[in-house]
């Protein structure tokens, strides 16, 4: 007697979809060094937060395709500095390029909405120019996702 078995082959698409990130940028909207999370919500939409050595942001993240690997358009508030009177907040709009499975990077412009005025006198002082309303932003990091 002979008998044939058959054994249906393990899909790797049936493994869930991976909706959250951890990053670490550098050059980025909080300060030099920067670590950031991300979960999407949706299939394009995530919500995203994070903190550096200067000050921290939160956002919205809307990826082209249905995967937190792909490249999306970002809108975050960000804040440089703890402490009010100190500190420098904008909205940035930035375009965001993840690449080789761990690398991203991102250039965008940044739009102020809040000013201390120790930060405001200071940056006067230092550079003998009012502080723009707009400005060019970029970041490259590494990320995981998970």
């Amino acid at each position: 007697f002979t008998g044939v078995f058959a054994q249906e082959k393990p899909n790797i698409t049936d493994r869930p979809p991976k909706t959250r990130t951890l990053s670490l940028g550098l050059l980025n909207g909080t300060g030099i060094v920067g670590l950031e999370y991300e979960q999407m919500f949706t299939d394009h939409l995530a919500f995203t937060g994070g903190a550096g050595i200067l000050g921290y942001n939160g956002g919205l993240n809307y990826h082209f395709m249905k995967s937190i690997d792909s490249h999306f358009l970002s809108l975050t508030a960000n804040n440089m500095g703890f402490v009010p009177d100190l500190s420098l907040t904008y909205i940035d709009l930035a375009l965001n390029v993840r690449f080789l499975k761990f690398m991203q990077g991102s250039v965008g412009g940044g739009y102020v909405v809040y000013t201390g005025q120790t930060y405001k006198e200071e940056y006067e002082k230092e550079y003998d120019a009012e502080i723009p309303l707009a400005f060019l932003t970029y970041s490259i990091g590494v990320y995981v996702a998970f």
